[in-house]
């Protein structure tokens, strides 16, 4: 079960739609309600779903956004792992660098390829703040291996994100925790500092990260409130989404 230290106003309002709307019409009603919740100061938006994490990136008019898959990872291990990508053109790029309290980095392979730590019960922490290009949001799919039914039962995490003046929103997972789920955040104000997913549980437990997006918004400010969104762009979206939705099923 997931639980959230966000206030109870900025929630992600999975499950808001009503079956008599269609998917595209329910997001969009969805995207609404959670944008137009009322920060008059700068802050960390958080969703659990990412068809309304992607929807909300086309109404913030992200100017670029770049999709790590891990594929580069070293299968064995590393002490560190640095992701970077020219983004859609050389003048946008970004870059974080992973890390970990203790042990070394791995990859899992697999569909998809995440992300994780050699070491049991170790941090694993992203650090966006040497990024060309300041990161304003960042989405991934969160999850915990360990050993036997009674590890995966008491598997549990926390995703913490920072922006760069110290402002943080966390998100729970208090039991469960091998089973993957998605989380992104949006900051309304100044860019992210660093992510930091910490397991705990049994001493087989580890944290993997795969599919990690990160994006750049069209300026800082209030995440604004949609007009009707463009038909492509909300298509887009939600095709990416759904591919998430649908590896995260098949897990």
């Amino acid at each position: 079960m997931a639980s959230s230290s966000r206030p109870a106003g900025r929630r992600s309002l999975r499950g808001f739609a009503s079956p008599l709307l269609p998917k595209a019409a329910a997001a969009f009603v969805a995207t609404l309600a959670v944008l137009s919740a009322g920060a008059a100061q700068a802050a960390i938006t958080v969703f659990t779903d990412p068809v309304l994490f992607a929807a909300a990136l086309v109404a913030a008019a992200q100017q670029a956004s770049y999709t790590e898959t891990f594929t580069t990872v070293p299968s064995t291990s590393s002490a560190t792992f640095s992701g970077a990508s020219g983004g859609p053109n050389p003048g946008v790029p970004f870059s974080f660098e992973a890390e970990v309290g203790s042990g070394t980095l791995s990859q899992l392979s697999g569909t998809p390829n995440r992300l994780t730590t050699t070491s049991p019960l170790t941090p694993l922490q992203l650090d966006f703040s040497s990024s060309p290009t300041g990161i304003q949001a960042v989405g991934g799919v969160f999850a915990n291996t360990a050993s036997g039914f009674l590890g995966a039962l008491l598997a549990s995490f926390t995703v913490t994100v920072t922006d760069v003046n110290n402002q943080a929103s966390t998100e729970t997972v208090s039991f469960l925790g091998t089973t993957p789920r998605f989380f992104g955040f949006i900051s309304d104000g100044p860019p992210l500092r660093d992510l930091v997913m910490t397991p705990s549980g049994l001493g087989t437990t580890r944290a993997t990260i795969a599919e990690l997006q990160v994006a750049q918004l069209q300026a800082p400010g209030p995440l604004p409130v949609p007009g009707p969104l463009p038909v492509m762009g909300l298509v887009a979206a939600f095709s990416g989404a759904r591919r998430i939705r649908r590896r995260i099923a098949e897990r």
